[in-house]
């Protein structure tokens, strides 16, 4: 892609959020794929253009196991973001208190406080969109195991272990 249409397609992207417009009504969940050998697992499927496994993306996962992988993957990112948005919380009261004992600062005070808490914001508004696309992913979840279960009673009780372990973090998603 040519610099200019890169410019210009960020732009058109700045803009969209700036305004609140979204393409689609739920977000996507968008996600890094380290796909080297030394990871060992993330789904993928079987392209037959390019004669290579490529990655799957959460709506092409019809499987449990697949999705589990995916809604794991969506709640660390939010907890980073949580984590994130508490270190910058704890940041910006410890330069406060520097700030306050210091006498000979000017004026610069009141600009850093605004940028740190656009940045706080910044971090609550995509801390919530990770929050819709992991609600997302968990009803899929769901979904898939019911039928899972339906198709083999015999193995009711196979992925309480996951989500007895979901469940515990999924209950810190607000």
């Amino acid at each position: 892609m040519p610099e200019n249409e890169l410019y210009a397609e960020l732009v058109r992207l700045r803009e969209q959020v700036s305004t609140g417009l979204t393409p689609s009504h739920f977000p996507t969940p968008t996600l890094e794929l380290d796909n080297s050998p030394e990871r060992c697992y993330f789904p993928r499927k079987w392209c037959p253009i390019r004669k290579i496994q490529v990655a799957k993306t959460f709506e092409e996962c019809d499987e449990v196991n697949e999705c589990l992988w995916f809604l794991k993957k969506g709640l660390e990112t939010y907890e980073h973001l949580q984590h994130g948005q508490l270190k910058r919380r704890k940041r910006r009261r410890r330069n406060r208190a520097i700030t306050l004992s210091d006498t000979d600062s000017g004026s610069d005070s009141g600009d850093d406080e605004a940028e740190a808490s656009s940045d706080e914001e910044g971090l609550v508004v995509m801390r919530k969109k990770q929050a819709q696309v992991v609600r997302m992913m968990e009803t899929r979840v769901h979904e898939l195991i019911e039928a899972h279960y339906r198709r083999y009673p015999q193995w009711k009780k196979c992925y309480d272990p996951e989500l007895r372990e979901l469940n515990y973090r999924l209950e810190k998603v607000e």
